[in-house]
This record gives structure tokens, sequence and C-alpha cells, in this order.
């Protein structure tokens, strides 16, 4: 499911008709340092004022909470706030939940000053979207134990994947809704969750043995009733629309046992026994390795670490397993081809992780007074957890640093800084990343950030020469530089049209505006080739200033699907 569990607690657990700051407030801030935070909460589609949305003011260490619901005219105030770094976001009962401020991406900090009263805050609430239906067997009877899921086209490093938006377990009729759907273009697809993990239990069958004819039994069955995504249908959902009377009919196949044994490469004593279930154990398809679409969970059943898998489906994978004892992570993995047989005898030596230590070298006086940097690694293939490192003191340590091939990126940098280099012991990884795949390289790393980025700002207009507002203006580094990601930027226009972009690394780069474009569409090659000519060449040079008008590319000339 989404990663906004946090965040969905905090609005189940607002419940005041007034502005009502925490008991954890600050005493030692004056009064006259207390802030507030002041606005409304409106219709995305009506423009109407909501009434009884809640309002969530959080900071992340420590916790401290201020909320608010919404009056009648969609108006709310969060009062007595200490300054400091929050996050804010607003969600009602049948409304999709927002943050502040919406142009800076999915968990956006906003800073408060001693006494800022911040006002004239709107958020703009989209209806979320629902899908019903029902999933049944071959026989038409319903599948209890079913699991849906919504399955969206995203952007993953600049390539098309599916991905999971929502999920929910059919109920004993086999009926299913699914809420909290943004708009777009949908696959839906059902498994039968009871079925694919149900163990063996024909007492002829040799867990050990690879022999023997596949099992028949339901597989992933993606709607209307195909077991291919490419060929399945995509169901459209509007705003606030819900649609219903999608039903799925399983569908069966042969599907095999992956067995075989983990075990500590670095130990000789058993896995822990009160704590095998703690070992994660996935085998993923080994194109397009995220949760998204199949994937087959195991479990291991004893200290010599036997486990089993059950209910796969032929073909290609890679088996992950993950660890964690005594805060220190251990993992492995291992191709695993299916094919017309059971597999056993699959040998998993789970390896411990790596640590590296790290240090933020500031040039020219540089001040990160306020700034709750972090240090990531994004892993170009699959992470079940990505490595990330708040900087205290300049330092930091990354800490369960696996075999992968990363790209490394600085969070919360302020206005103005970007990455000047990166360096692992005396080799320069700034433009190539990390390659881990042969094992963890030796050193320390440095990062060294300058204050003194370029500066990119400007106006949007569209083809009446009227300004273009909440227009999406894109930064795009030269070729050289295609692959860091975080050389690129994105801003959103404000009411006039205007944009401004900081914190730009000096190069070459190329400027465009939409008027509407999918998150990361901009990194995919494919995507902006038909766009090369519609972009305007920049020069940015160490604290350079460049001002450019921009002409809107239409949201029905971007290739959206």
């Amino acid at each position: 499911m989404r990663h906004l569990a946090p965040a969905i607690l905090w609005c189940l657990t607002a419940s005041a008709q007034t502005p009502v700051p925490t008991a954890d407030s600050s005493p030692s801030v004056k009064p006259e340092d207390k802030c507030s935070v002041e606005g409304t909460v409106l219709s995305a589609t009506t423009g109407e004022p909501l009434k009884k949305a809640r309002l969530v003011l959080q900071t992340e260490k420590p916790a401290k909470v201020y909320r608010a619901i919404s009056d009648g005219s969609g108006h709310f105030v969060l009062v007595g706030i200490d300054p400091g770094r929050y996050h804010l976001h607003s969600a009602r009962n049948g409304y999709l939940m927002q943050f502040y401020p919406t142009s800076k991406g999915p968990w956006p900090t906003l800073t408060l000053s001693p006494g800022q009263k911040l006002t004239e805050i709107i958020f703009r609430l989209s209806p979320q979207g629902v899908i019903t239906g029902r999933v049944l067997d071959e026989d038409r009877e319903p599948v209890p134990s079913a699991v849906v899921q919504c399955l969206a086209l995203v952007y993953v490093n600049g390539k098309r994947q599916f991905r999971m938006e929502q999920g929910r377990a059919a109920n004993d009729i086999g009926e299913f809704r699914i809420i909290d759907l943004k708009p777009g273009r949908y696959l839906v697809s059902a498994w039968d969750q009871l079925e694919r993990y149900q163990v063996e239990t024909d007492p002829r069958a040799n867990p050990t043995s690879s022999a023997g004819p596949l099992k028949e039994g339901h597989i992933s069955t993606y709607y209307p009733n195909t077991v291919r995504p490419e060929a399945a249908t995509f169901i459209e959902v509007a705003a606030g629309a819900q649609v219903n009377g999608i039903e799925i009919t399983l569908a069966h196949t042969r599907t095999a046992r992956v067995t075989g044994r983990i075990s500590l490469v670095d130990s000789a004593r058993p896995l822990p026994s009160d704590r095998l279930y703690q070992i994660g154990l996935v085998l993923l398809p080994r194109a397009g390795s995220h949760f998204a679409l199949d994937h087959f969970s195991g479990s291991v059943e004893d200290t010599e670490g036997n486990f089993e898998i059950f209910g796969v489906i032929p073909g290609s994978y890679v088996l992950h397993a993950d660890f964690m004892d005594e805060d220190k992570r251990y993992t492995a993995r291992t191709p695993v081809e299916v094919i017309d047989s059971n597999v056993a005898g699959v040998e998993l030596k789970l390896q411990a992780t790596a640590e590296i230590n790290g240090r933020v070298i500031l040039e020219e006086n540089g001040d990160l007074s306020g700034a709750a940097l972090s240090v990531d690694l994004q892993a170009r293939d699959f992470e079940f957890r990505p490595p990330i490192a708040e900087v205290k003191d300049l330092s930091f340590r990354l800490d369960n640093v696996d075999l992968h091939s990363y790209d490394i990126n600085v969070r919360a940098m302020p206005e103005g800084f970007y990455i000047k280099s990166i360096h692992l012991g005396q080799l320069d990884v700034t433009e190539t990343g990390l390659d881990f795949t042969q094992g963890v390289l030796p050193g320390d790393m440095t990062i060294v950030l300058n204050p003194n980025g370029g500066q990119v700002n400007g106006s949007v207009h569209n083809a009446k020469d009227e300004p273009a507002t909440d227009a999406t203006v894109t930064l795009i580094p030269d070729e050289s530089h295609r692959s860091l990601t975080w050389m690129y930027k994105t801003a959103q226009t404000d009411k006039n049209g205007h944009f401004n972009i900081k914190g730009v690394r000096p190069g070459e780069y190329t400027i465009y505006s939409w008027e509407g474009i999918e998150k990361g569409a901009c990194e995919d090659p494919d995507f902006m080739k038909p766009h090369e000519a519609d972009g305007e060449s920049v020069s940015i040079k160490e604290s350079s200033h460049e001002s450019i008008q921009l002409k809107v590319i239409p949201a029905g000339t971007t290739g959206k699907e």
C-alpha cells in the first residue's frame, strides 16, 4: 500500500473543531515567536468550501503535532506553533489527502520562522475515485480470500512500470471496493492469497524433490480475464467517479513449488528459532522487479533454514532474502528458473551489509543552519530498504548498504545549494554513482556542497499569450548527464505564470514548460524525443541568474497514456 500510514493516522486522530496546539508545545519559545498557519480548504472540482476537513501540521523528530478542522466556510487556523520545519496536509472523508506546498514533491517541508503568521493557504482537495466489483472462480463461485490490486503505469528511473496504487481484500461473497484513487487509468488484478500460500499436505509429496508434474492452481488475473498485463483493459477513473461491476474470473494454470535452504554466510550458528518469521523471502520477476506485478512470498520453516514457496508461475525470477539480526542487516539473492517442474535445492547465503561513513564539506562559507539534510542511495534495481542517513554536524553514516548499483542524492538542501562533487575514498563518483555489485568499495564518502547554484526564472504563456497558471517547468541536463536524476529541476508557475528555480548545478540544460506531464516522464528518452524542439537551451554558471520566457506545451501533445 502507499507509504503514508503515519500521515493517515495523524488525520484519523484529528478531532478538534477549533485550532488546537498540542500539549508538548515548547514553553521555552517566547509568545511573540509563536507562529500561526491560516487558510481555506476547497473542493478541486466545484471550488466550494469544504467543512470538516482535517488539517495536520507535524514535525518529524521530535514529534510535535498541531491539528484543526475547517469550518462551514472551509476556513482553518493553527495557532501557538513553535518555529521550525513541518509537514502540513489536509484530508477529508471522500477526498484525497493533499500536502502543502504541492509544488515541492510528495512529502514537502514547510519552514516557519519565529513569529511568522502564514495566511491565505489554499487546499484544493480532489474527490476520491472508487472501483467496485467481485472475484469469481471458474465455477462462478465467489473467492472470499481474493486480494484485488489497482495498478498504474508510472515512471521509475525514466522507465514505464506498473505500480500498485491501492489494494483491498474481497469480502465473504467475493466483492471488493477500492477507494482513494486519483484520477487516472488503472489495471485491476486479483489473486487468491489462501491458495497461493497454502501448505502442501499430500503425504506422497516429497518437498525436496524437483520431479513430478506441476500443480494446477489459480494465478493472478487481470481485468477483464487475462494473465498478461499487456493484454488487460485499462479502467478510466475520473475525479470522484465510482466505477462499478468490475468482474474478474481467476484463471487456472500449472504452478510450481520452490524449495531450498537459507543460512548465514559468516556464522556457523543456526538461524534464531524465535525470529524465523522476520526473514523476508520474496521471489520477483527478473524483468521489472517491483511488487506491483506478480511476486511470491515464502517462509523459513526451521532453524536449518529450509524454506518453501508455493504457487509459482513458470518464468524467470530473482529470489531475494532479507533479515535483521541485532540491528545488523543480512541479504542474499539468486536467480531461479521455473520451467516445467518443481525447483529444489536453492541455496541462499545471507551476507552482512556494509556501512559507509561520510562527511559534508561546505564551500564559500555556506550556511546549513536549520537544514535537515539527509543522504540517500537509490538502487538502480530492486531494493528492500534504500539506505538513508541524516546529516548531523556535517557527518553521516549509511547503514545496511547492500551489493547494488546506486545513485546518490542529498535531500533538503537550502535554496541555492547544489552538489558540486561526491567522492568515495579517492574515487570521484559524482557522475558515475556507486557500483557495489562486485563488493563494497573501500573509503569514506565526501560530499561537497556549494551555496552558489545558478538560478533560472521567467514566465510561461499559453497559445493565446495568457499567463499559464500551475504549469510544470522542467530543467533537464545535457545528454551526458541525463542519468543524474538529482540534476533535474522542477517548478510550478504561480497565478501570474511566473516560476523560479534555484540551486542549479553549473552546466548545459534545456528548459520546458508543460500544461500537464506525468511525474518522472521527462527522465524518459522515449517520451522526450518528440519534444526536442519544444524546449529552450540555457547555460548555467555558478551564481548566474538567467531569465527566460516559455510557451507551454499543451497537455494533449505530451504523449500521456
